[in-house]
């Protein structure tokens, strides 16, 4: 297993590296990521002042549309610090006057996956308990195109002080959406709103790098007033790609967490990165899910968590994916069950050596992810995965 990357600081500017890729973060304007990065090249928009990433609470109503939570957006953040042998970067921001929240962020990478993941935990430091829900904003160039997974039609057109918004994508159809950059054509038409898949990912194409993000899909009925899970505003100077947890109430000085996990690659050469590209599914997807092979993102039981599953396409046909068990089940006859979110079983083999298993990756409900369940003569484990849709 490869060593875990460790922070570096000059002044007040914290940097992680991971090979070719890393990530920076300042103390200044509320703890803000400024850089991610491939060979040097930032993804975000970052003009030394204004831009980055950084995570608001949601709804924006709470706090009245405007100005923008100054202890998030503009002040120092409160404390920052590296932990664990350098491992970890932690920060905290001041209280946000308008809704009394503050917010931590824990940062750390994962050398074998070339993945950073940020932890926001959004704290409440009102007397009595409040709703709110984390709402991760990073901010992308123009000229830049942002694609997503749907989960299903869901759409508004969001009430606020100029009225209502409502963006247009510029290909979207029931399982995708694609939005290439355009300037706005007024105050009222900048943003859309949108219900993200299962897959749980965000995705963004600039100058032939790749800006990946993956976290936990929000369901419809989670969605803060006016606000859905998927989020895209178009300014003169830039892109605000959005995503949002899950609306829940808060008790009194306690917080709730939101974990979206980075990724930057540049696509291999030869690849259509084309708008409506299938190809370019398939290869965000093929990242996301090589994450979950090498670092199993669920796991339950007693069995062998470090151990992996691969997936790949099957020689038996298009479509088809091979499930690899070979080295979770060992020499052993086992009992493998597999179900999709819904719980509905897949395959399913009692007392079997059978190592690979073929399955229908597009016929997968819950937009490819399944639960693998290994049961043995002395323990019994559930794994999850992403099939992606080959």
């Amino acid at each position: 297993m490869a060593q875990a990357p460790k922070w570096s600081a000059v002044n007040d500017t914290y940097t992680l590296n991971i090979d070719n890729t890393s990530i920076e973060v300042i103390k200044g304007k509320g703890g803000r990521i400024t850089h991610f990065s491939l060979d040097g090249n930032n993804i975000l928009f970052w003009d030394g002042t204004h831009g980055g990433a950084t995570l608001w609470p949601s709804p924006q109503s709470s706090w009245s549309y405007w100005p923008l939570p100054a202890a998030f957006e503009t002040n120092d953040a409160a404390s920052i610090g590296l932990t664990g042998n350098k491992e970890t970067l932690s920060l905290t921001t001041g209280i946000d006057n308008a809704t009394k929240t503050s917010l931590r962020k824990t940062i750390w990478g994962n050398a074998e996956t070339k993945a950073f993941t940020i932890k926001y935990q959004l704290y409440n430091k009102n007397e009595s308990a409040r709703k709110y829900a984390c709402w991760e904003v990073t901010r992308i160039p123009i000229n830049s195109l942002t694609f997503f997974p749907k989960g299903s039609n869901y759409r508004i057109s969001a009430s606020n002080p100029g009225g209502p918004s409502d963006l247009g994508a510029t290909l979207e159809n029931d399982t995708m959406l694609w939005y290439q950059y355009a300037p706005p054509s007024g105050p009222n038409n900048n943003k859309l709103f949108r219900d993200g898949g299962r897959e749980g990912w965000m995705a963004h194409l600039y100058h032939g790098m790749l800006f990946i993000r993956k976290f936990n899909d929000v369901d419809t009925s989670q969605f803060a007033p006016q606000e859905s899970e998927m989020e895209v505003y178009s300014a003169p100077d830039l892109v605000e790609a959005e995503n949002t947890g899950p609306y829940v109430s808060i008790p009194a000085k306690d917080s709730i967490s939101w974990s979206v996990t980075w990724y930057i690659r540049k696509p291999p050469t030869g690849i259509d990165a084309t708008i409506g590209s299938r190809q370019l599914i398939a290869y965000v997807n093929g990242v996301v899910s090589e994450a979950d092979r090498i670092a199993v993102h669920e796991y339950r039981g007693r069995g062998p968590a470090n151990r992996s599953i691969q997936v790949f396409p099957s020689l038996s046909g298009k479509g088809m994916a091979t499930i690899d068990l070979s080295e979770v089940i060992g020499d052993n006859p086992v009992d493998v069950t597999i179900t999709d979110l819904r719980g509905e079983v897949l395959v399913a083999k009692r007392n079997t050596h059978e190592a690979r298993v073929a399955i229908e990756a597009g016929t997968i409900s819950g937009r490819g992810i399944v639960f693998i369940h290994v049961k043995t003569n002395r323990s019994a484990f559930t794994r999850k995965l992403l099939v992606p849709n080959l």
